[in-house]
């Protein structure tokens, strides 16, 4: 049984190219994060131009479009790449062979304090009763941007962290046995 690493780092002796290395992925992986690393401090700079001094006017249009961007386009992308995010980590937790370093006692501890978040959110920030009026509308219009999307994120972080726990917690030799470590970390 090979893994996915071991495989990575044969060579095809009937070509004269070489499969990708772990080293390489590596080094993409933090190309990436490098280039979203830069993409976010460049945004951060362009908002700061936009938002220029800020005033007492209640029309002041860049905090409007700011915070019109924040709360109807990023932080659904951010609540969607975090249930991606978890999916993906469930997956290669269940797919991968070999020992893991997850502990079910941090999963756990963290799914409890997520939980206590998405729980007690609503209850530290409520919205004005001018703001408040029936119907299903009100809660995408006001609930969600003002109070909701922290506690629908805290809310997939929880769930995320569940699944993860559950798909890493029936796994052999996962690490997570609670008599303790049950394999070397170095071998010889």
């Amino acid at each position: 049984m090979r893994t996915r690493a071991q495989a990575d780092l044969q060579h095809d002796p009937t070509t004269t190219t070489t499969i990708m290395t772990t080293s390489d992925s590596a080094f993409l992986s933090n190309k990436t994060a490098v280039t979203l690393l830069t993409l976010h401090a460049g945004l951060c700079v362009f908002w700061i131009i936009l938002a220029g001094q800020p005033r007492d006017d209640w029309l002041d249009l860049p905090f409007v479009t700011i915070m019109g961007i924040n709360m109807f386009i990023i932080n659904p992308i951010i609540t969607i790449a975090t249930g991606v995010a978890f999916a993906l980590q469930a997956r290669t937790t269940s797919e991968t062979q070999g020992p893991l370093v997850l502990n079910r006692a941090i999963l756990l501890l963290q799914a409890v304090v997520f939980l206590a978040l998405a729980v007690a959110w609503p209850f530290r920030f409520k919205v004005p009763h001018n703001l408040w009026y029936p119907g299903f509308l009100w809660f995408l219009e006001e609930w969600y941007p003002l109070v909701g999307w922290t506690c629908i994120n805290n809310a997939v972080i929880t769930i995320g962290l569940g699944i993860v726990l559950y798909a890493a917690s029936g796994r052999a030799g996962s690490g997570m046995e609670p008599a303790g470590e049950r394999e070397a970390l170095l071998t010889t």
